[in-house]
């Protein structure tokens, strides 16, 4: 079994090799990275895996922020070109954590009715990290119920199996394929999601992808005025990891 990660990047240089090299520990095959206008440092650390044959890489210059259009397009060329059986479609802040042996296992061991598997997640909380110390020995406590910025559970994220017409949602949340909407109704599985970004380096990127209401909030919490939920975007988030039929 072939299991293949996208990852679309922007701007992520403090922790996308730590994603890279985590994922590739726990089965993952091989990476698919985007990179969208990054000027820091996160281009040449996708092309030093490239150099090594880890990653393939693709360079997005159009700053509309098409998120699901360009994950749609890694996911389907894992398949066509790379001869993916399941793929990841990751940010470069999550972590897929197995609970007990590795990824590849644990998607192996699913019915091949199933075409999909789902993750809800939960924050862990922000602590502030110490410079030259790693983001993750800090981000240890998670919430029991995670909200999104509006005050909603925070939405989960899908892995599927390799198809040529299968369609990736913005936000990763969902797919559809000619055979309909991957059901959405989950079925618990041994693995789940970290969500895992250092404070103060990821209020910075999440604007890219955020409403403009968003966006303003962490600007405001940046500045040090009042920021509403936006104190959350320095967190990481911890899922469980459910079968969907």
């Amino acid at each position: 079994m072939k299991q293949v990660m996208t990852l679309l990047v922007r701007d992520e240089e403090d922790v996308v090799a730590s994603n890279i090299d985590f994922h590739l520990n726990k089965g993952v095959d091989f990476i698919i990275a985007m990179d969208n206008l990054s000027f820091d440092g996160a281009t040449d650390i996708l092309r030093l895996y490239e150099r090594k044959g880890m990653l393939h890489y693709l360079n997005q210059p159009d700053d509309t922020y098409a998120q699901g259009i360009w994950v749609t397009q890694m996911a389907r060329l894992a398949f066509v070109q790379f001869s993916a059986d399941w793929i990841i479609n990751n940010d470069v802040d999550e972590f897929w954590w197995p609970e007990q042996g590795d990824l590849k296992s644990i998607l192996a061991s699913i019915d091949p009715s199933c075409p999909a598997v789902a993750v809800e997640r939960t924050n862990f909380i922000p602590r502030p990290i110490p410079a030259g110390e790693f983001f993750a020995d800090y981000l240890t406590i998670r919430e029991r119920r995670s909200l999104n910025v509006l005050g909603a559970p925070l939405p989960g994220k899908v892995c599927h199996r390799g198809l040529p017409d299968i369609e990736v949602e913005y936000g990763n949340h969902r797919v559809t394929a000619t055979a309909g909407l991957c059901p959405r109704r989950p079925r618990q599985s041994p693995f789940c999601i970290s969500r895992c970004g250092p404070t103060g380096s990821l209020p910075t990127r999440l604007p890219k992808a955020a409403p403009p209401l968003l966006a303003t909030r962490i600007f405001h919490r940046r500045s040090g005025e009042p920021g509403g939920n936006s104190t959350r975007s320095g967190g990481v988030a911890s899922s469980r990891l459910t079968i969907r039929r």
